[in-house]
C-alpha cells in the first residue's frame, strides 16, 4: 500500500497511535534485513556533515534491481518542506524505483509490498 504524506483527521487505533517513528524504523529495517535487502539509514542526519539538499528519505534499500526510498513518520507526523521537495522529485512507482511514506498503521501493507 502507498503511504500518504499526511492524513488529516486520521483515526488510528490506540496502539498504533503510540508507536514511535523509531520503533517503525526498527521494524522496517529488521524486515529489510530478513528479506535480503541491501539498505542504509543515516542516523542523526541533523548532525551529519552533508552536501546537497536536506530532507533525504529515512531509508534507502535495494533488492532484485528495485530501489526503495522510504520516509517513515509517526501516525500523525507530517513531511517537512525539504521532505516534500524530495517526494516531488522521486517517482512513486516506476519499474525500478519506489518512493513511500509509511506510518505505523501501514506496517502490515508495507511488509507485504516489500516481500514481493
Amino acid at each position: 500500500a502507498r503511504g500518504t504524506p499526511r492524513r488529516r483527521n486520521r483515526k488510528a487505533d490506540p496502539i498504533t497511535a503510540q508507536v514511535a517513528e523509531d520503533d517503525l524504523l526498527t521494524a522496517i529495517t529488521d524486515a529489510l534485513s530478513l528479506m535480503g535487502y541491501r539498505w542504509t539509514h543515516v542516523r542523526r542526519s541533523d548532525k551529519a556533515l552533508m552536501m546537497g539538499h536536506p530532507g533525504l528519505p529515512d531509508v534507502f534499500a535495494a533488492r532484485n534491481g528495485i530501489e526503495w526510498h522510504i520516509e517513515l513518520k509517526s501516525e500523525n507526523g507530517s513531511l517537512t518542506p525539504a521532505q516534500w521537495a524530495w517526494q516531488r522529485e522521486l517517482p512513486r512507482d516506476s519499474f525500478a524505483v519506489r518512493y513511500r511514506v509509511w506510518r505505523p498503521s501501514d506496517l502490515d501493507a508495507a511488509l507485504r509490498e516489500l516481500a514481493k
